[in-house]
């Protein structure tokens, strides 16, 4: 990708590595991450809380919700291309890794509705977005994530296959892709109710979500949220997307069963985003959905990439939007 013009010759595009992956959009949501503002009541628990999918502002745009609101259309999604950056979540950083902030190797993390707000980078309360972490640590937390998926009780006793499959993957994306890859297939591709159930009973087998109670508003909410609120916990790797923040919001708040208030931005910084409502099973069998494929081009930084600027990162998104805006009037019936 160029500079797009009228941008400055010294932002250069950062070192990385692109590739192409079709995933089942259910699967991107795991790896969206997201932040839940808890209200607290009499009793010291909560609910109605505010959710919002978080990133850094890589994006060249925040997430309109006007934009969100028809009906959910697939067409609209369904076979088109997003591209991603891969990252893992801090949710707290060191005194060492201060220098990361003020080098740039480090992003805080903004609600996609409002992700120009002003923050303070040593004290961002969504947590930060390392673009550079390290291979060797991945693999052994894909290793240690996919330990308690693949058990006898759910018939994928592959754990003798995974470790050497993972040794030899060279990039954070086949990583990623592989743990996907695995979690669709014993989960099949969690198009059920059902298949969500099983993935909760064997991560709650995982160290860092073993024991741990589940704050009252998600522990009422869909079997959905909880999935990918227990995953996030044992798991931090994650994208963020140069494009595809409003697909992927109207996708979440779907198939979240999410609520809004008659306004999505309230002025408060922590009402940004949408209601986590109780839902009761009871007046549900066990739904199913349909399968949706998105194309994710995903990007990683390279280790060796010195001082990244999120404005490098931002001309990316840029260039994907001009693309975008060009296409119509590029074709020669609008000639």
């Amino acid at each position: 990708m160029s500079t797009s013009q009228g941008e400055t010759s010294s932002l250069r595009e950062p070192s990385i590595d692109i590739v192409y992956k079709n995933m089942n959009v259910y699967l991107a949501l795991f790896y969206w991450p997201i932040h839940i503002h808890h209200t607290v009541i009499s009793n010291g628990s909560c609910n109605s809380c505010i959710l919002t999918p978080v990133a850094p502002k890589i994006n060249s745009r925040d997430v309109a919700d006007s934009r969100c609101r028809t009906k959910l259309d697939s067409t609209l999604f369904v076979n088109s291309t997003c591209q991603a950056l891969i990252g893992r979540r801090l949710i707290t950083i060191s005194s060492s890794d201060h220098h990361a902030l003020w080098n740039d190797n480090l992003f805080p993390l903004l609600s996609v509705f409002d992700r120009y707000e002003s923050v303070n980078v040593e004290e961002a309360k969504y947590g930060y977005f390392d673009s550079k972490f390290q291979l060797n640590i991945l693999r052994e937390d894909a290793k240690g994530l996919l330990h308690h998926i693949l058990n006898d009780r759910n018939g994928r006793n592959h754990k003798s296959n995974v470790e050497p499959t993972i040794d030899k993957l060279k990039k954070p994306h086949e990583i990623l892709f592989f743990v996907a890859t695995l979690m669709s297939g014993v989960y099949k591709e969690f198009v059920s109710d059902q298949n969500y159930d099983q993935f909760i009973n064997d991560i709650q087998q995982h160290p860092s979500v073993c024991g741990k109670v589940l704050p009252n508003c998600v522990s009422h909410s869909s079997k959905q949220l909880i999935a990918i609120y227990l995953f996030q916990l044992a798991f931090p790797y994650c994208m963020a997307f140069f494009n595809g923040n409003h697909r992927h919001s109207r996708i979440l708040f779907d198939h979240l069963m999410l609520e809004r208030k008659q306004l999505s931005v309230y002025g408060d910084s922590n009402s940004l985003g949408y209601i986590v409502p109780s839902i009761d099973y009871g007046t549900f069998s066990n739904r199913t959905f349909e399968r949706y494929h998105i194309s994710y081009q995903l990007f990683s930084l390279h280790m060796e990439s010195q001082f990244v600027q999120i404005e490098q990162l931002q001309l990316i998104s840029f260039q994907i939007h001009h693309e975008a805006r060009m296409t119509v009037p590029d074709e020669k019936c609008h000639r």
